[in-house]
């Protein structure tokens, strides 16, 4: 007896990870528009202070001003380097199985939050003007840095938005049409005043137990914990691991034909990528609000379009993929977020309801292969001050940013 076409998926679960550029994780990856860089290693090397100070290379707006542009004047500070498929072991084997987006951009020229933000409404807080000027584009006062402190915002001036936002949010309108929601984790999804007191607020381990107990909710923002974010500072040794998890949950508790689960990074971590993204949106002096960086994204799910996927993308797809495949707006008769989500691609090529049912993430898959699970052995490079000047220079416009904070210890295999 034929069954009947699913044109919707039951479950969307959205997988944070952090501060990776598009070059950095799928850079080598066939086929996909990624610029081979020089190898790093697991976790990259970075001053000593950025890890703790920034979480890796200053990532905020004014970096991303000053070095983050792929064409820019000081872009050769931004560190080129990149993983390979031995790292990065289970996001090459299920970029090869389902959808590997690689025109996929952040949407703020920024670091963490005002992306997550972007997730979850399509808005950093903040106005947005209509388009004006003579480039006859937005103009926008949403948050392009992280919230900071009353006294850091005295002594930098800053205007940006501050927490509590008030704004619709996803979780919103999927509450007012009847579905369920929940925060895994993340630590901005708070920082919308209608969202702040929610029951839906949870543990990142509260995924595994709701799965296992049949109460995956409609949506899942799911943050990756400390040490598994597959940021710079954590390397992916335990990001890989922990992806495998939540697949092989999804899959072992009969939810995989009925899911689609998202992969993304938030922003661009202060790393290079070779493409330079569209300037979507100015803020109030001029300068670019977004898009930033492209971020690795992947489409896992029964119905995904496997290989790579080159339609232009950002995080405000996943507000409208979500409103979409829920029918927010044609079935329920919600409003969009705003213009972001409503002239948005919202992911559309990732999948096809019309083709055959992928399988799920087998075993192999999800099995490290021998070593993957400990960090690569990398040479410390010969550091800058026994160069000649002439090398030194050339290092500086090759090496990781900040080269000249390599370690003095020449020749040592180093577990990094």
């Amino acid at each position: 007896m034929a069954t009947d076409k699913r044109s919707r998926f039951d479950h969307v679960v959205v997988l944070l990870k952090e501060n990776l550029t598009f070059d950095w994780v799928f850079g080598r990856f066939p086929g996909a528009n990624g610029m081979h860089l020089r190898h790093a290693a697991n976790p990259p090397r970075f001053p000593p202070g950025a890890s703790m100070i920034f979480g890796g290379p200053p990532h905020g707006n004014l970096a991303y001003r000053m070095w983050g542009e792929p064409q820019g004047r000081l872009a050769r500070l931004s560190s080129r380097q990149q993983f390979d498929g031995h790292d990065v072991w289970l996001h090459y084997r299920l970029a090869r199985q389902y959808t590997l987006c690689d025109n996929y951009f952040s949407s703020v020229r920024g670091p963490s939050t005002p992306n997550y933000l972007h997730m979850l409404a399509a808005s950093s807080g903040g106005q947005t003007t209509p388009p004006a000027g003579p480039e006859g584009l937005p103009v926008s006062t949403g948050l392009v840095n992280n919230p900071r402190g009353r006294l850091l915002r005295l002594l930098t001036h800053s205007r940006e938005p501050q927490p509590p936002y008030d704004m619709p949010t996803i979780p919103g309108l999927l509450e007012r049409a009847g579905y369920t929601w929940k925060n895994y984790g993340s630590l901005t999804v708070p920082l919308v005043r209608s969202l702040q007191s929610k029951s839906a607020n949870r543990a990142t381990e509260d995924f595994f137990v709701d799965v296992a107990q049949g109460r995956l909710p409609n949506l899942s923002f799911l943050m990756s914990p400390d040490g598994a974010d597959e940021s710079p500072v954590s390397g992916t040794v335990k990001g890989e691991l922990f992806s495998a998890r939540v697949l092989r949950a999804v899959r072992d508790h009969g939810h995989w034909e009925s899911t689609a689960v998202i992969v993304t990074w938030d922003d661009w971590g202060g790393l290079f990528d070779h493409v330079q993204p569209p300037v979507k949106e100015l803020r109030s002096d001029g300068s670019a609000y977004g898009w930033g960086l492209r971020v690795p994204t992947l489409f896992i799910s029964p119905y995904s379009s496997p290989g790579v996927c080159s339609q232009e993308n950002s995080h405000d797809s996943i507000p409208r993929f979500i409103e979409d495949n829920f029918g927010l707006v044609a079935e329920h008769g919600l409003a969009y977020l705003n213009h972001r989500d409503e002239t948005s691609n919202g992911l559309s090529a990732c999948y096809d309801f019309d083709r055959s049912p992928l399988s799920a993430p087998a075993d192999e898959t999800l099995t490290p292969p021998p070593r993957a699970v400990k960090p690569r052995r990398h040479r410390v490079p010969v550091p800058l001050e026994r160069l000649g000047h002439r090398r030194a220079l050339r290092r500086l416009s090759t090496d990781s940013q900040f080269p000249m904070y390599v370690p003095t210890n020449r020749g040592v295999d180093l577990d990094t």
